[in-house]
């Protein structure tokens, strides 16, 4: 929705407003938690029932689902399980209001932390973090908006990656190995990212076999550069 509910609106409803808010607040307040959470790495997130106040995200907690975050999780995936959770938890709250027995918990102001919305810069891939950190971001993207590299002039968008352990003494965001598995790129820790789907700039989604069928990206291309 992206706008406060002000306080002449939330004071129309005899038994207040409620929210589904997809975090465990005070967790993830704000536009892009299920980006954000995946992004930072987490192992666990869910979805939340709250009264709503003039305060974003800051609204009593009436109800709380926890979800696994798989660690090859994207994005997608999780919004998708958080939507089903999101809906069961909303009609577990309803009936408890409609009994009055929707009980207030306060949330931890001081453990609050906030989900940004998604900039154009946290789409653009910086090699030097850790192999880990980079496919966390490359979850936390698919299938919107995509994280991206530079590659000849274009856009080049990454999906489908793992972590390869290992050691290689190359430049951060240097490609190692291309074969049918996939395209091997250091990060920043030495450690390997295994991509096996890649973008081009206005061409279709491909797995890397099929992608390197029509473009010669060969090991020693350092990506990030135009």
């Amino acid at each position: 929705y992206g706008q406060l509910l002000p306080k002449s609106l939330l004071e129309m409803t005899p038994y207040g407003c409620i929210n589904v808010h997809a975090s465990l607040l005070p967790r993830y307040r704000g536009a892009a938690p299920i980006h954000r959470a995946i992004m930072d790495g987490c192992q666990e997130t869910g979805v939340t029932t709250m009264f709503v106040t003039e305060k974003l995200d800051a609204g009593d907690i009436i109800l709380q689902s926890k979800r696994v975050i798989e660690p090859d999780m994207t994005v997608g995936e999780l919004h998708d399980l958080l939507a089903g959770d999101g809906a069961k938890l909303l009609l577990d709250t309803l009936a408890l209001m409609a009994e009055g027995k929707a009980v207030r918990k306060p949330q931890e102001e001081a453990e609050a932390t906030y989900a940004a919305m998604l900039r154009r810069e946290d789409e653009l891939i910086d090699w030097q973090r850790t192999a880990q950190e980079i496919v966390n971001q490359i979850r936390g993207m698919d299938p919107w908006p995509g994280a991206s590299t530079r590659w000849q002039g274009k856009n080049l968008k990454i999906w489908k990656a793992t972590v390869r352990p290992g050691n290689w003494e190359a430049m951060p965001g240097t490609v190692v190995n291309t074969d049918d598995h996939g395209l091997l790129i250091v990060g920043g820790d030495g450690q390997g990212v295994l991509v096996r789907e890649l973008q081009l700039q206005g061409k279709k989604r491909l797995v890397v076999k099929e992608f390197l069928k029509g473009n010669s990206l060969v090991p020693g291309t350092i990506l990030g550069c135009d």
